[in-house]
């Protein structure tokens, strides 16, 4: 998109010859403007993949938490209250 505003642009009017500093100036306007708008998508993706992953580690966490309870439970080291009172501690977290 730069580069066809710089040239167009550069031609308009062109009676004495080429625009240069117009085409100059277009083209490295779109350019910041594409890094700018680029920087942010990047920033919004990368905050995105890292809210995931915390998400995914925090599910983990959990499952791994829910299943050394149940198997706690299955050995016999809690009883059926126990297990119940931890598991609603669980659900909460």
């Amino acid at each position: 998109m730069g580069i066809v505003t710089a040239v167009l642009g550069g031609l308009v009017g062109a009676s004495g010859g080429p625009n240069v500093e117009f085409a100059l100036i277009a083209f490295v306007t779109w350019t910041i403007l594409g890094l700018f708008f680029g920087g942010i998508a990047w920033v919004v993706d990368t905050l995105s993949v890292w809210r995931r992953s915390l998400a995914r580690r925090s599910a983990w966490d959990r499952d791994t938490a829910l299943q050394a309870l149940r198997e706690r439970y299955a050995h016999g080291e809690i009883n059926e209250n126990q297990f119940e009172s931890m598991l609603q501690n669980l659900k909460e977290v």
